[in-house]
């Protein structure tokens, strides 16, 4: 199961784009959603896991980011946010909906939104996969 991560729309698409900030084409390896409102929207787990990484300063490009390890082992991102629920921590487990932070502009950012992706590593160089199911809950508008 999975669920909306945040309640807007998707404003930018997995795969090839122009990037807003570089203005270059590039592969954009996740989804960009945009928040009903401009700012303080929650964001929730979209899909059950565990807690892998907390960065609450924010310093890279993801800005204040929070990784969730899924059950097959692969990574549900939520980069960009404004603020990150101090109840949770490294090693928690987490079922959907579990509020994660708000929806922010942190890190390399063109706006407020929240960048949602999945990938097999922590690393920069780990391999991203279309989150099929989440962007079909917003086509479907579930």
């Amino acid at each position: 199961m999975a669920t909306k991560p945040l309640k807007g729309h998707i404003t930018s698409g997995y795969g090839k784009r122009i990037n807003p900030i570089t203005k270059k084409s590039e592969f954009h390896p996740g989804i960009d959603i945009a928040p009903l409102s401009r700012s303080n929207e929650p964001v929730v787990c979209a899909k059950k896991g565990k807690i892998a990484y907390i960065d609450t300063e924010g310093k890279g490009s993801f800005g204040k980011v929070v990784y969730v390890v899924m059950p097959d082992k692969w990574y549900a991102v939520y980069p960009h946010l404004q603020a990150i629920n101090k109840n949770i921590h490294v090693g928690d487990s987490v079922e959907e909906g579990v509020f994660i932070g708000l929806c922010g502009n942190t890190g390399l950012s063109a706006g407020i939104h929240l960048h949602y992706e999945e990938r097999n590593a922590m690393g920069v160089n780990s391999l991203k996969r279309s989150p099929d199911d989440i962007i079909a809950l917003y086509n479907n508008q579930n």
